[in-house]
């Protein structure tokens, strides 16, 4: 494995070269902040400072968002902080109250707050889902809360609707665009532009919400 560092806009990296016989095609990536990944057939010859130089504004962009997630990762220790609709609040002051018993292990303590957090996302989603039903006139069967990991909301052709409780970290207005985006798979069970213009009809913002859930959905994950 070769391992270097090399400077692009003003920023030290450290990279290191990952090299596979069953690898077919050379990927890049940026896991944390200052720090590449190139992961490449076993005897590709790489010229590395030329394929750096060559993904600059790439991976100048992909070490912004890294950044913002380790800035943005919630604190879950005593004196840290939790994320309740974009706000930071810290666990200490009651949210919520008793999470941190004398001696409760790491698992304990998330368990803890996934029990607080269930109800609090349910009656919040469920409010937002009857307003957005009523201002766009599509009905829906009803709400369950999901744990998913990989993926935010989920419209059932039975007209079901699932969000998953962690997207009561992000802001309202991003819940709101997950909200919008899967009652409108009510009408249009796709992607193609139909659904895209329906969305961005009645929440122009959506594009940057889902750069904001691209950006900083992965510290929400925990």
């Amino acid at each position: 494995m070769d391992e270097g560092r090399t400077v692009l806009g003003n920023v030290t990296f450290r990279y290191r070269v990952v090299r596979s016989a069953r690898r077919s095609r050379l990927a890049l990536a940026v896991t944390r902040p200052g720090e590449v990944t190139i992961r490449c057939p076993e005897r590709l010859d790489l010229a590395i400072d030329a394929l750096l130089e060559r993904h600059h504004d790439w991976i100048l962009s992909a070490h912004r968002r890294a950044l913002a997630r380790e800035h943005g990762r919630p604190a879950l220790e005593p004196g840290g902080w939790i994320w309740i609709l974009g706000k930071a609040h810290p666990i200490d002051e009651g949210l919520p109250p008793g999470a941190w018993a004398e001696g409760l292990s790491a698992f304990d303590l998330r368990q803890r707050l996934t029990n607080w957090y269930r109800p609090q996302a349910l009656r919040y989603f469920q409010s937002r889902l009857d307003y957005w039903s009523r201002q766009l006139n599509i009905d829906f069967a009803g709400l369950r809360l999901s744990d998913a990991t990989s993926r935010w909301g989920y419209c059932r052709t039975d007209g079901w609707i699932g969000l998953s409780w962690r997207l009561y970290q992000a802001p309202d207005w991003v819940v709101d665009y997950v909200i919008v985006h899967e009652l409108t798979h009510r009408r249009f069970p796709h992607h193609r532009p139909s659904f895209w213009h329906a969305v961005s009809t009645v929440c122009p913002q959506f594009s940057a919400a889902k750069d904001w859930l691209r950006d900083m959905g992965p510290v929400l994950i925990w």
